[in-house]
């Protein structure tokens, strides 16, 4: 786990903000983190204990011993997205999985990338227990907002359409 100055130094080096802060008693979250893909801030959380990366964040940066001696170390990143997906629509009530042979629900890395190519606003929320939706999502049949949302389990489509990877 990176230090807060190691943090501080890559969200220089990458002209992303930055912010720290201590967490109390019972959070479960440490180190170097940013929440959303389209957000320009890494933040530090201090923690006397290291905690898994939260499933609502977009990555979670770590240290990777360089070397060369006295070299300061590197942040590893987390993977890019695949750079050529094809993505097809599925209407309410389909599930991705369900649609056809390989078809899954997209990443929320690859819903990102979806909605930028679509020239979309892009946003993310974790579904609380019982939701019954989750997957890359469109509200409105002629919306330009997609919205992820992070649920381990598949629901079928709750959204006007929903979009999946092929």
């Amino acid at each position: 786990m990176p230090t807060s100055a190691e943090c501080s130094s890559y969200a220089t080096t990458s002209s992303l903000g930055f912010s720290s802060y201590t967490a109390a008693a019972g959070d479960t979250e440490s180190g170097c983190l940013q929440w959303a893909p389209d957000t320009k801030e890494l933040e530090y959380v201090e923690s006397p204990t290291e905690h898994a990366c939260p499933t609502e964040a977009s990555g979670c940066f770590c240290v990777v011993a360089s070397a060369l001696a006295g070299s300061p170390p590197a942040v590893a990143l987390p993977p890019a997205p695949s750079a050529v997906l094809s993505y097809v629509t599925i209407p309410s009530g389909q599930k991705c999985s369900q649609t056809g042979t390989g078809r899954r629900q997209p990443s929320l890395a690859e819903c990102e990338q979806y909605a930028r190519s679509k020239g979309h606003h892009f946003s993310s929320y974790a579904a609380h227990a019982g939701d019954q939706e989750s997957g890359c999502v469109q509200w409105e049949a002629e919306s330009t907002d997609t919205e992820y949302v992070t649920n381990p389990n598949e629901h079928a489509c709750a959204a006007t359409k929903c979009i999946c990877v092929a």
